[in-house]
């Protein structure tokens, strides 16, 4: 026997009086098993099915009361009441029928069970096992009807009682039981065999307001939107959410308060969040820039010319820049542009959306709507988030809709009117007025109030229907009244009713349900098979019916009443339709989208081709969406994508091309995570590990070169230098065996960087050179490389820096400026930051902390405005900074700069800079005369040293090393340390660290 605990939060009373749901669940042929089996071997066999089935019951929400060996007891509803207990029990019963037939006993045979479930008014109280321990028993007719229905059925079945019936059947196929009298009960007994789901889920999404009847209530609501109106009006602006569940009516009231003010004439703004554009950046601003710009613009004219001068009114000057950032959302980004100042640019479109809606209410008064705001993307969001904050210094009122707390989706404070149910009062106001439209029917009104409370959604949907059953009976010649007792149970299986009555529209309410909330009448004409004037009409007779609203006259564009509909349709389709319908959708998209040019988002082709089960497609799409995203500035959106990509192939079959798309997956979700989050990221580190492990071998050729070199990049930034050496190699050998030239220019950069850091400067210029020839012969005039970095600008600053090692200055700053130049011409915000950083370390190897200070707070601030990451420029600039400001005067700030930016450096998960940052603060530190304290920094620096491997900068830790020590009166220790940094200096061939050692001992023996 096994009983589920309860924590002290759920604990019940001794005894209560409660509506559950109970389940019976018995194993067939257990007598058997035991005669058959071994008592282990049964006691595994019985403790496989108990398990399972306890799994399952509570992963649909029941409790398990009590476990016999081959019978489990379960209830729903219970410790905490539930509207879908029975529902649940059902869904719980038939997936513990399959899950049991799925194991087998050591005989080999399949095991099946047989189920009960009943539904009733039952006695709970606390009982006690023979152990001492509590468990909840029922005392009621539903657990002894449970039990007797399973012994009606069939091995592998579910039955259940007529009540659990009313309550769930329309969630399933069922079939009827004749009534048959039940062991020790006295009356004959109505039940129902479960055949399988019917997929009826009850979910209550937004709607459109609906003008069926006048409007109701609300009047507290309307006028705290009014009060803000007034002071918007006069420039004092303000935003307000208008929050609560689906149904409530938050869309009618904000379209009774736009109404209310048409007489002032404001300029109006509408969007809609949508669910399947969760993803999607900038969706609802692109849809209303579209429509409005569509309208605005004259024959002739262009969408930038009407947006400049809308923006002339703004306190800007940059009208024009303005409207190209503008313009810019509403284009395909481009894998180049996405890693040109990805930061700024996104900064720069947020701030002139903004503004347009500033320039507007300098003519008008202001509007904007905006429902729905859980379903924002981020970029929208990160939109209003911007423009709530200024609304206040202008005639702008935003009023926002949202199904939860604004708070759990903007990161700002905003005022909130909770809307609850329609008053008593109210309710029957707009039942009576629902009613008066048909004077001949007669329904009940307190009965219908009694049926579905003060939930507007719900008093119109199911009057509606009740009104439009009377019609048809009329028609027929029936004149019974219609009894609201007849109606359906729940508003979704309401729905779903009058989605079964549209007889042959129920097919185009299908597709239409499939293509998405809004869709294109042209394409539902494509897709269904039939021309544009005939889905016109059964369009107009959907309309005339209350399921669709739109026009065909503007832009072909019609989306449902409200999402429920919607819902109701589409889960009306068994599977294979639906996957059916979804690639029909697709196909036609495609199609539409070649020969009349309709706007085919990669994102929603993506989505239809996952639900269509064509995952060769649907990944084609995703990856599409997600370089898109990435040329957007949408970092969460592209990864998002790339994600979706990778589940959905990993679930291919083995074989095939699952492997291949799995590699080339792992390795974009591993760069666009470099590009956007910076190369020493854990999670980008792990995808290339992932690409890497599924190549099968090193002829793999770009897939396995890109895994590499995101390895390779991890690896060198977390200063794993055995591993990079090994790297270096692979990514060599791969280079050698391809024509690529950017593989061949990436695997020179490599191998010259190894080289550099481990003090190889020779070897390195050598292939610095190398990546630069190769560069220039292939004529390559821009390559953004799969690791967000242009090989030409790479080589270039690296090579600057290793010529400074080599002693020639001249080259070295000449190069840096061919870095800065190159950068700068392509708009590279990555090589602007690169570029400058390396300026401002050779600025300090030269001693010039002005010089190095500026190239250093270029570079930081460059990586700083990039909202997409790049935090290793940041905490590099820190290092060089704070250098910089302490040999400038002000050493307590210096020192504390480069503190903190090697604690951040290191939370990063980077070692490879940490020698350097620790000598750099050692050296401020020194001229501080806090020797201790240097010292202890310079041990740290040498510990940080990969162990028996050369570093570049070794040489200087032991010049300042052996100044410190002599400092300190340790004159044979300093002595030895500064001749381990000339040998080192000198096994480095590198002038400028051999002239630095020389210069040091010489003023130490002066002094």
């Amino acid at each position: 026997m096994g009983e589920e605990a309860l924590s002290d939060e759920d604990r019940r009373p001794v005894k209560e009086r409660r509506h559950l749901t109970v389940m019976f669940v018995d194993l067939v042929g257990s007598t058997g098993l035991v005669d058959e089996l071994d008592p282990e071997d049964a006691q595994n066999v019985f403790d496989a099915f108990s398990g399972k089935c306890a799994q399952l019951i509570k992963q649909f929400g029941g409790y398990i009361a009590r476990i016999e060996g081959d019978g489990i007891l379960a209830y729903f509803g219970f410790p905490s009441a539930r509207e879908d207990a029975s529902e649940q029990a059902v869904r719980a019963g038939l997936a513990v029928a399959e899950a049991v037939a799925r194991i087998r006993t050591p005989m080999g045979t399949s095991l099946a069970c047989r189920t009960g479930i009943a539904s009733g008014s039952v006695l709970v109280g606390e009982a006690y096992t023979s152990s001492g321990s509590i468990f909840y028993e029922v005392i009621g007719r539903a657990p002894h009807v449970a039990r007797r229905l399973q012994e009606q059925v069939e091995p592998g079945e579910v039955a259940i009682s007529d009540a659990a019936y009313r309550k769930a059947g329309g969630f399933f196929v069922c079939a009827p039981n004749p009534p048959i009298r039940l062991k020790g009960f006295r009356n004959p007994e109505m039940f129902w065999r479960v055949r399988g789901h019917r997929e009826l889920p009850l979910r209550f999404l937004a709607r459109d307001a609906l003008q069926r009847c006048a409007f109701v209530g609300r009047t507290e609501e309307l006028t705290v939107l009014h009060r803000l109106w007034d002071g918007a009006r006069l420039g004092q602006g303000a935003a307000v959410g208008v929050v609560g569940p689906a149904g409530i009516g938050k869309s009618r009231v904000i379209y009774e308060f736009v109404h209310s003010v048409a007489e002032d004439s404001p300029h109006l703004v509408l969007m809609q969040g949508n669910t399947h554009h969760r993803n999607s950046p900038w969706q609802p601003l692109r849809d209303e820039l579209i429509r409005h710009l569509d309208t605005a613009t004259p024959p002739g004219g262009s969408r930038l010319e009407t947006l400049t001068r809308e923006l002339a009114s703004s306190a800007s000057a940059q009208e024009f820049e303005d409207a190209q950032a503008i313009l810019r959302i509403l284009e395909d980004g481009q894998s180049g542009v996405a890693m040109s100042r990805p930061g700024e640019e996104r900064a720069r479109v947020v701030a002139a959306l903004v503004r347009r809606l500033e320039a507007l209410a300098g003519r008008a008064p202001v509007i904007v709507v905006i429902e729905d705001v859980q379903w924002l993307d981020d970029s929208s969001a990160e939109w209003l988030e911007a423009l709530c904050r200024v609304v206040e210094r202008h005639p702008i009122q935003v009023v926002l809709t949202s199904r939860e707390t604004l708070s759990a989706r903007l990161k700002l404070d905003v005022t909130e009117i909770q809307l609850s149910g329609l008053t008593q009062e109210d309710a029957r106001a707009m039942v009576d007025l629902l009613i008066s439209e048909k004077p001949f029917a007669h329904l009940d009104a307190q009965a219908v109030l009694a049926k579905v409370g003060g939930i507007p959604l719900f008093i119109e949907e199911y009057v509606t229907h009740q009104l439009d059953r009377v019609a048809a009976r009329k028609g027929n010649g029936d004149g019974r009244e219609v009894d609201p007792d007849d109606a359906p149970t729940t508003l979704m299986d309401l729905l779903n009713e009058r989605i079964d009555e549209l007889g042959p529209g129920k097919a185009f309410i299908q597709t239409c349900a499939v293509c998405g909330d809004v869709f294109d009448l042209r394409l539902v004409a494509r897709t269904v098979g039939v021309d544009v004037d005939h889905a016109i009409a059964v369009i107009s007779d959907l309309e005339s019916r209350g399921i669709l609203t739109g026009s065909a006259a503007v832009g072909d564009e019609f989306r449902f009443r409200h999402a429920l509909l919607r819902d109701a349709g589409y889960s009306s389709l068994l599977k294979a339709d639906r996957a059916a319908l979804h690639g029909r959708i697709a196909q036609a998209m495609e199609t539409y989208a070649a020969e009349d040019g309709f706007a085919a988002s990669p994102e929603v082709l993506a989505w239809h081709f996952s639900e269509a089960d064509d995952v060769e497609k649907c990944l084609t799409y995703r990856l599409a969406a997600a370089e898109k995203f990435k040329g957007q500035y949408a970092a969460t959106e592209s990864i998002h994508q790339l994600e979706l990509a990778a589940a959905e192939a990993d679930a291919m079959e083995e074989g095939g091309r699952r492997r291949e798309w799995l590699v080339r997956i792992y390795n974009l979700i591993g760069a666009t995570r470099n590009i956007f989050y910076g190369w020493g990221d854990q999670v980008g580190q792990e995808m290339f590990e992932k690409a890497l492990s599924l190549t099968v071998s090193s002829d793999d050729g770009r897939s396995t070169f890109d895994a590499v070199r995101g390895l390779w990049n991890a690896n060198m930034i977390q200063g794993n230098y055995p591993l990079v050496e090994v790297l270096t190699r692979q990514l060599s050998a791969i280079a050698a065996r391809s024509r690529d030239p950017m593989m061949r220019v990436d695997a020179a950069n490599a191998n010259g960087a190894y080289r550099l850091w481990s003090g190889g400067f020779k070897e390195a210029h050598a292939s610095f050179q190398e990546a630069l020839r190769l560069y220039g012969s292939a004529g390559i005039n821009r390559a953004i490389g799969a690791q967000g970095t242009d090989p030409g600008v790479v080589a270039l600053c690296l090579s600057a820096w290793n010529f400074w090692f080599l002693g020639d200055r001249e080259a070295a700053f000449e190069t840096i400026k061919a870095a800065k130049q190159r950068s700068e011409r392509m708009q590279h915000v990555f090589g602007l930051a690169y570029s400058h950083s390396i300026c401002a370390s050779m600025w300090q190897c030269e001693r010039n902390p002005e010089q190095a200070l500026a190239e250093a707070n270029q570079s930081t601030l460059i990586a700083s405005e990039n909202k997409s990451g790049m935090r290793y420029w940041i905490d590099r600039g820190g290092f060089l900074s704070g250098w910089a400001i302490s040999f400038s005067g002000d050493r307590q700030a210096g020192i504390t700069r480069i503190r903190n930016s090697i604690d951040s450096y290191k939370s990063s998960g980077g070692g490879q800079l940490l020698p350097y940052a620790r000598t750099l603060l050692a050296e401020c530190l020194l001229a501080s005369d806090l020797l201790a304290e240097a010292e202890a920094e310079l041990t740290q620096a040498g510990a940080d040293l990969p162990s028996e491997h050369p570093y570049y900068y070794d040489s200087e830790r032991l010049r300042l090393h052996g100044e410190v020590l002599i400092r300190r009166g340790y004159e044979t220790e300093g002595a030895e340390a500064l001749a381990s940094a000339l040998s080192s200096a000198e096994a480095f061939d590198s002038p400028p660290l051999r002239k630095a050692v020389v210069e040091t001992r010489a003023r130490l023996q002066r002094r």
